[in-house]
């Protein structure tokens, strides 16, 4: 039976030198392996709650740790660092506003099964952009873990501007201004009800594009030409429309516009701007439909309503037949 070795009993020799003292280390090849997740969210993070709405820490397998220093067991988050003169660059977002951060996280108080919240996005309803968030995770040599995403992620805008045209369009004698007419059509831009929009990211963009109305024609309207309507391209310094026309029949323009969200007050929950002009004349004639189209991509859009088509209804008020605008109207779904 073999029997443990007392140190008497051993000689270490070095060649034919003999080695009256040695010391061992043993180089440690077990880790804590930490997972991170967001529910496959692929860097973005959503304000409804749910597994994207966090970035969750939890252990791969359970651990046994002994005589290692609880420094040498957290996670320390922070933010990454610009190249150039090494200042943090943490993003869009801002801290305890938008989002928290658990800045140090020890793995004792990880487990295998429930996630422990890294970021956590903050409710909010605000309409805004997109905001981003830039981690970075330092750790000691006992922890293997790496940020999913590179440490970048973005919290996704999921609050949205009420968008709307107006509805009735008339010839009328009124001049080509900002002032609100049944001359022009407008679109606005609104808050829903309980809905704030934050200092900055004032300028939303969106494009008007005008073309032939597919109906048939009735007795009651015919299909629009370019000699019925100008879209509006901007506005001078005195206010006045700057128009895009075209000539002959029509089949389709379009007109990039922006609009200043700035505007939107406590006391004005809408931004409206004129995108297109009725040309007045005394012609008796029938009214002419057409089709509008409001394209807007921004993240401030539902992505449903991005890009709609509108069909309207240019009234001539030089014709008895006015008092068949309700059936003109439904005839045309307004």
């Amino acid at each position: 039976m073999a029997s443990n070795a007392n140190v008497g009993d051993l000689e270490f020799k070095n060649a034919t030198t003999d080695i009256t003292s040695l010391s061992l280390e043993m180089t440690n090849d077990d880790l804590i392996y930490v997972d991170f997740q967001c529910g496959d969210c692929g860097g973005e993070l959503t304000e409804a709650v749910g597994d994207k709405s966090a970035l969750t820490a939890k252990l791969s397998q359970a651990y046994i740790s002994s005589d290692i220093d609880p420094s040498d067991l957290t996670l320390n988050f922070s933010y990454q660092l610009n190249d150039v003169d090494n200042s943090e660059m943490p993003g869009t977002a801002i801290a305890n506003t938008d989002y928290s951060l658990e800045n140090i996280m020890s793995v004792t108080g990880l487990d295998t099964n429930t996630g422990t919240a890294v970021i956590a996005v903050t409710p909010e309803y605000v309409i805004e952009l997109d905001e981003t968030i830039n981690l970075a995770l330092t750790t000691s040599k006992y922890i293997e873990a790496t940020l999913p995403n590179n440490g970048n992620y973005t919290i996704k805008n999921d609050d949205y501007f009420e968008v709307s045209l107006s509805q009735l369009l008339i010839e009328s004698d009124n001049d080509q201004t900002t002032d609100l007419t049944e001359n022009q059509l407008d679109v606005s831009f609104c808050l829903p009800d309980g809905y704030s929009i934050p200092e900055g990211n004032s300028t939303l963009e969106f494009n008007i594009s005008a073309s032939v109305f597919e109906g048939i024609k009735t007795s009651s309207f015919k299909k629009a030409t370019c000699a019925d309507f100008a879209l509006v391209e901007g506005f001078n310094e005195d206010d006045a429309a700057i128009l895009k026309t075209c000539t002959g029949d029509l089949t389709s323009m379009q007109v990039s516009r922006t609009v200043n969200t700035e505007a939107i007050t406590g006391e004005t929950s809408c931004v409206s701007t004129a995108v297109l002009m009725v040309e007045d004349n005394d012609v008796t004639d029938q009214n002419r439909a057409l089709k509008i189209a409001l394209s807007a991509f921004d993240v401030r859009i539902n992505p449903g309503e991005e890009n709609i088509t509108h069909e309207r209804m240019i009234i001539n008020e030089d014709v008895i037949n006015l008092l068949d605008t309700g059936l003109t109207l439904s005839l045309i779904h307004i």
